[in-house]
């Protein structure tokens, strides 16, 4: 569980089915899309970190985020403990080389298809991640509306932090790039 900017609680939960039967069944409670988008977020660090050592992303003094909103809204994000810093970009691409000519390296990337929906007195929003599955997002109310939707669902972790999961298939993938060179 996490608290928004109005001390709201949130949840963030993995539902077992598709995105047709979920959508549809949000639908059917009365919910409308008010918004769909997809958002890709690709994460560089220095490249004097060591990938196996980062235990959560808010634990870096600094990393970077190549950002794209529906291939309009593109941006660059130096992420900081003190503060974050923001600057429009044209090409994701370019500025990711560049990047690496800066000494950074390509940590992970999230990319998501983002459903959001309201039925006038609470939001869902569904995120369906490129490599982690469909998940469910919304307030107190959440779990209510699952029992109600008639889906499998997860709640041993009630807020998924999908930051966290990607890191840790990086961490996995460079594990298994390091065991395959010894051998």
């Amino acid at each position: 569980m996490i608290s928004d900017d109005n001390n709201l609680i949130k949840y963030n939960i993995k539902v077992n089915c598709n995105l047709d039967y979920l959508i549809k069944e949000i639908s059917n409670l009365g919910y409308n899309n008010t918004n769909s988008y997809y958002k890709l977020n690709i994460y560089m660090i220095p490249e004097d970190i060591d990938i196996l050592k980062i235990k959560h992303l808010s634990l870096l003094e600094t990393y970077i985020i190549i950002q794209d909103l529906n291939g309009e809204n593109k941006k660059i994000i130096h992420k900081c403990r003190d503060k974050d810093i923001s600057c429009p970009i044209n090409n994701i691409i370019a500025v990711k080389e560049l990047l690496k000519k800066m000494n950074y390296n390509e940590l992970m990337y999230i990319n998501h298809d983002i459903y959001c929906y309201f039925n006038g007195n609470n939001n869902i929003i569904i995120k369906n991640i490129l490599k982690q599955g469909l998940f469910i997002e919304g307030d107190i109310n959440l779990i209510d509306i699952l029992n109600k939707l008639n889906i499998s669902y997860d709640i041993s972790n009630l807020y998924i932090d999908n930051e966290e999961i990607a890191l840790k298939s990086a961490q996995n993938d460079i594990k298994e790039i390091m065991k395959n060179k010894e051998e």
